[in-house]
């Protein structure tokens, strides 16, 4: 397959790889160069500013719906921030579902960042968006000299299974689950076939939080976290109860760790950069099912501009960009 490259600046810092390197004009703050990493064991786009030093990087996940978080890559990156917009499930060349998928992929790409010419090896942090907030919490735990800083917007505190088939895992390491998945009550089978009659499954997350044995056997070890964490969520999440998630981390994190928690009472899940909450309803791709993701357009937008600020902020501060 042959691509197009279009080049508006000069490339910095080259180096010897067979991307695909576009380069897109942002105002006001930061321009990037826009790579596709075609040679790499994992899928992914960097967003690279144009600088005279090595940059911060951050790599951003998506939750699952899957695919690459590349919106909020490119916000991050007009910040001035190099960014990673990863994909771990639901492209070509990768798994289609959010099932068994090895932390090991993810070290790879880290350990990738860290080689890389224009990136600071020692200032990398990792956004996720719901389940991509329970996988930056997961690495967190198990890499932790390789992560600096988290952002983990609408997480869980425990680790759940796959997609539609949650007794098989969704996240393994060397070879292994890396724990039982806390359980969940059935959805109501009826619901979720059209917009009319959306899904919202909070109370199912709920219901199976009563069983607490199992809950705590699939608790997210978020005390050996030892790098700054950024919660993000809404009391009215519609998906999972995510303030009552961060609560739960706030309990159990590393006492000498700092860790935020943004709290918007009446926004749902869907926030995130501002001037995309249009809806309370989403069609899921991997589900194949409308949900209703709680607060409204206005209390996600008004979560979203307010989170997003901090959001940026919280980041510049821990990975030393100025």
């Amino acid at each position: 397959m042959t691509f197009l490259i279009t080049l508006f600046f000069p490339l910095f810092l080259c180096f010897n790889l067979t991307s695909v390197i576009a380069t897109e004009v942002t105002q006001p703050i930061a321009s990037y160069q826009r790579i596709i990493i075609e040679d790499q064991p994992f899928k992914a786009v960097l967003f690279l500013p144009i600088s005279d030093r090595p940059l911060p990087a951050i790599i951003t996940l998506s939750g699952s719906n899957g695919g690459l978080s590349e919106s909020r890559a490119k916000a991050l990156a007009v910040e001035g921030f190099a960014t990673l917009a990863l994909g771990y499930f639901g492209i070509e060349g990768l798994p289609s579902n959010l099932e068994n998928i090895p932390l090991e992929y993810f070290k790879t790409a880290i350990d990738w960042l860290q080689s890389h010419p224009s990136i600071d090896k020692d200032h990398i942090g990792i956004y996720g968006v719901s389940r991509g907030a329970e996988l930056s919490l997961i690495l967190g735990t198990v890499f932790p000299d390789s992560i600096h800083a988290i952002v983990a917007a609408v997480p869980s505190s425990v680790i759940f299974g796959a997609i539609n088939q949650s007794h098989l895992p969704a996240w393994t390491y060397q070879g292994r689950p890396i724990s039982p998945s806390a359980p969940v009550a059935k959805d109501d089978e009826k619901l979720g076939q059209d917009a009319d009659h959306p899904l919202r499954t909070t109370s199912q997350f709920l219901e199976g939080m009563k069983d607490q044995e199992a809950y705590q056997c699939a608790a997210i070890p978020v005390e050996k976290i030892t790098c700054p964490i950024l919660l993000i969520s809404g009391g009215d999440d519609g998906m999972w109860p995510s303030s009552i998630f961060a609560e739960q981390i706030l309990k159990r994190k590393n006492p000498t760790a700092l860790v935020q928690h943004l709290h918007y009472p009446d926004a749902g899940h869907q926030i995130g950069i501002p001037g995309l909450a249009s809806s309370s309803l989403y069609y899921h791709p991997i589900a194949n099912k409308w949900f209703s993701m709680g607060g409204s357009p206005q209390a996600d937008e008004e979560a979203s501009q307010d989170s997003w600020k901090k959001l940026v902020a919280f980041l510049k501060d821990h990975l030393s960009l100025s």
